[in-house]
């Protein structure tokens, strides 16, 4: 009879479901206007999808302190075959910062790993304090999805272990390549380990955190989430740096329990409805250069780069631009030219100077027929070139809708030192 209940006591707890525990940080901290946000949708996210106990930390509440803690907490409730995720959207660096090249010791502690800028201004170096609590639940065999919204996050994830097996890997010219280190963690980055990522200043949100959440709400295997990042950055244009996700083998990131969500289409303002008319075409291009010829989306305050028209189409240019406080303006065509693009033409169109204040910029351009040049040309005679009435901004959004030959548009960052 004893037996008997100590086999059915140990079915019983055997099916014991899974529990899921998660972390959500957002710090506002610096230039940063929409990591906060980011925070809240990911956390109602993980509520959608089942996770029962939830942590949320943002803005000033978000210290060093509290983080470690609250993951501590999390690690010491979790259980075998448990679920963790761990979200951070915010400032990131890494020994790749040129913010650090005259910060010799904080370079060092951040060999082979990278670092979060908490909400008390303390760099979380990952390889000092979560990388130990990621290996206790990766030997746990507790299952941990790690998600940083930050630049220069792709080694972020890292501990060295003193081992030569785990030697940093993101080096300049490595003698010798790293294995991802861990067997139950999942880790998905917005950016590689020397790129900077970028926000939305229009729907106050990281681009990364708003492709990874769509993709996130209806996939949940790591070659659907690839697929869906590839899509929203090379398809839809919305993602303008490069997601890092490890391991590369295939992996689940909710429980085959959870239900998909169904998400509303992203909501775009008047304005950036317009940009997005522009499809991209490898027939008609918009790039940024540096002055040593580079391609980037990044540029500091001070650096002056330029942009590059490349089109294998013919037909008369057209040039928007959207920058600070959202200012919509129509630079081509002018009431001094109607620019004439010839058929196979690459050349520098603009010359320009990255300046205050830091954030996003925004270029759309497309070729169109003469008339349709023409009607542009005459819209800007009347709006001196500013389009802020949406009775012309929809204007000059029918005149492309309906007549454009080909559009690209482009997004650099104006950023600090």
């Amino acid at each position: 009879m004893l037996k008997k209940i100590i086999l059915l006591l140990t079915l019983c707890i055997s099916i014991l479901p899974a529990q899921m525990h998660s972390l959500v940080i957002g710090v506002n901290n610096g230039n940063l206007i929409g990591a906060e946000n980011d925070a809240v949708a990911m956390n109602q996210l993980l509520a959608n999808k089942g996770v029962q106990y939830r942590q949320q930390l943002y803005g000033t509440n978000a210290t060093a302190k509290n983080i470690i803690d609250a993951f501590q907490k999390i690690v010491d409730n979790a259980k075998e075959n448990d679920w963790v995720y761990l979200f951070f959207s915010g400032h990131g660096s890494s020994p790749f910062d040129p913010g650090n090249i005259h910060k010799p010791q904080l370079k060092k502690r951040l060999e082979g790993t990278g670092a979060l800028l908490t909400g008390d201004n303390q760099y979380l170096v990952i390889k000092e304090s979560l990388a130990p609590l990621f290996r206790t639940l990766d030997v746990n065999n507790v299952r941990t999805v790690v998600i940083f919204d930050a630049c220069f996050s792709g080694s972020a994830y890292k501990n060295v272990f003193n081992s030569p097996s785990n030697l940093p890997f993101y080096t300049p010219k490595p003698t010798r390549r790293g294995t991802y280190p861990y067997e139950h963690l999942i880790y998905l980055s917005s950016t590689t380990y020397s790129d900077y990522a970028s926000e939305s200043s229009i729907d106050k949100r990281g681009y990364f955190s708003m492709a990874i959440t769509r993709c996130l709400a209806n996939n949940h295997k790591r070659n659907s989430i690839n697929s869906c990042l590839y899509d929203i950055k090379n398809n839809d244009g919305k993602l303008p740096q490069k997601p890092i996700i490890l391991p590369k083998n295939n992996f689940t990131v909710f429980p085959s329990y959870t239900k998909d969500i169904r998400i509303s289409p992203t909501h775009f303002s008047l304005k950036e409805q317009l940009f997005n008319l522009a499809t991209p075409s490898k027939d008609f291009q918009l790039y940024a250069q540096n002055s040593q010829g580079i391609t980037s989306k990044n540029y500091p305050i001070g650096e002056k780069f330029s942009i590059h028209l490349e089109s294998k189409r013919a037909g008369y240019f057209v040039l928007f631009k959207m920058g600070e406080s959202n200012r919509l303006e129509l630079s081509y065509p002018n009431n001094q030219k109607m620019p004439y693009v010839n058929a196979n033409t690459n050349k520098k169109i603009l010359a320009l100077t990255s300046t205050s204040p830091v954030g996003e910029e925004m270029l759309s351009a497309f070729v169109v027929n003469k008339s349709t040049a023409l009607a542009l040309q005459k819209l800007y005679n009347q709006t001196n070139g500013e389009l802020s009435k949406v009775a012309d901004i929809k204007k000059a959004m029918n005149l492309i809708e309906s007549n454009q030959i080909v559009g690209s548009k482009l997004l650099w960052v104006s950023r600090e030192m």
